[in-house]
């Protein structure tokens, strides 16, 4: 049982092949498992940012009632100038509420976006290490053949073999 050097350098060639598709498609799964997170963070984002301007909404008609029972308490006429605290309450409740929605939605963007790129880059490392790997194989399927076949060497090459 002969075994060449190079039975040796194709076996091990082979196996670096497949360690580094191996990889690759690790990588591209590692991708899509993240991009699965961060839809799932992004949808909690989204959510709790929500459920924090429905309780900003529900404090702010809990404070205009209230500022418009002391407002009546204090025997003022219930006209617009005496009405005005309650309105300002409103605005700026309202505008507590769109700021929490809008931040939420910022930051489940960003989520979404990571997670696309993290799997565009895990997908990225599975194309690299198959071309890699392709490349490898095509070098020594090219330098075998060059070792294996003088013929062609000779009629392709311009090489006789005798000391060229």
């Amino acid at each position: 049982m002969g075994m060449t050097t190079n039975t040796f350098m194709s076996t091990g060639s082979m196996l670096s092949m497949v360690g580094q598709i191996g990889g690759g498609l690790a990588s591209a799964e590692m991708g899509k498992t993240q991009n699965a997170l961060a839809k799932v963070d992004a949808a909690y984002e989204r959510d709790t940012a929500e459920q924090q301007a429905t309780r900003v909404r529900r404090e702010v008609i809990r404070q205009k009632g209230a500022a418009r029972a002391a407002t009546a308490a204090s025997g003022a006429r219930l006209d617009e100038f005496a009405l005005g605290p309650e309105h300002e309450i409103g605005l700026l409740g309202a505008q507590d509420a769109e700021m929490l929605i809008l931040s939420g939605n910022r930051r489940s963007d960003a989520l979404l976006r990571a997670g696309r790129m993290a799997e565009k880059a895990g997908n990225n490392k599975l194309m690299a290490s198959l071309f890699s790997s392709a490349g490898q194989a095509y070098g020594n399927w090219k330098g075998a053949k060059k070792a294996v076949d003088p013929v062609s060497a000779f009629y392709f090459d311009g090489k006789t073999g005798m000391g060229d």
